[in-house]
């Protein structure tokens, strides 16, 4: 049995003109045992919603009542989060390349959840590629478990429309990313999801 990652990120990590505002990375981990019900509840909304069984949850492309719907059914039950966000006005970093960058995201998401005790895996949002998987799991390699093993035993890349557990990840990306100010209708969204996870500035 292992332990769950996904990851996805917000943004994108240019520095240059017409670059988004924010890049960050959501780290989400999840217990095996709760993996299937968190792909339950993503089922519901979409059968609740009257959405297709197909129908991808992405923020970019989610109507609010839609992106929200699905944040408020999973806030019910056990997952965790760490979101790391760079506002790019408030902290520029000149000679860092965005495949660093996305690594370097995840290891501080990693470090802050603390060592894993379960062997864990990690899926990444992203098309089948050999090489990136290697290169985000060779950067992950300092993040050891208590028995002085890499946390992160695998790394695979997952296109998110097959994965909820992925767009959910890409949910509470952007939704830390924007604050949710034009969408929040109801004040308890932030501190239902805020107690399973955090979004902390990087760097």
């Amino acid at each position: 049995m292992m332990l769950l990652y996904f990851s996805d990120e917000t943004g994108d990590p240019g520095a240059g003109q017409g670059s988004s505002v924010h890049f960050g990375v959501c780290l989400l981990r999840v217990e095996p045992m709760e993996a299937r019900r968190l792909a339950e509840a993503m089922q519901q909304v979409r059968r609740d919603l009257g959405l297709k069984p197909s129908h991808e949850f992405k923020w970019s492309r989610n109507r609010p009542a839609t992106r929200l719907a699905a944040l408020y059914a999973c806030s019910q039950l056990s997952f965790a989060y760490r979101v790391r966000l760079w506002t790019k006005s408030s902290a520029r970093l000149f000679g860092v390349r965005g495949k660093e960058l996305e690594v370097e995201l995840i290891r501080s998401c990693l470090r802050d959840f603390g060592p894993p005790w379960l062997p864990a895996k990690l899926v990444v949002d992203g098309l089948a590629n050999r090489e990136r998987a290697a290169r985000i799991r060779k950067g992950l390699a300092s993040s050891l478990d208590p028995h002085g093993r890499p946390c992160i035993q695998t790394v695979r890349l997952q296109d998110s429309a097959s994965s909820d557990h992925l767009q959910l990840a890409d949910l509470i990306a952007g939704w830390s990313a924007t604050q949710i100010l034009a969408d929040a209708v109801a004040r308890d969204i932030r501190q239902a999801l805020s107690l399973r996870g955090t979004c902390l500035p990087w760097p």
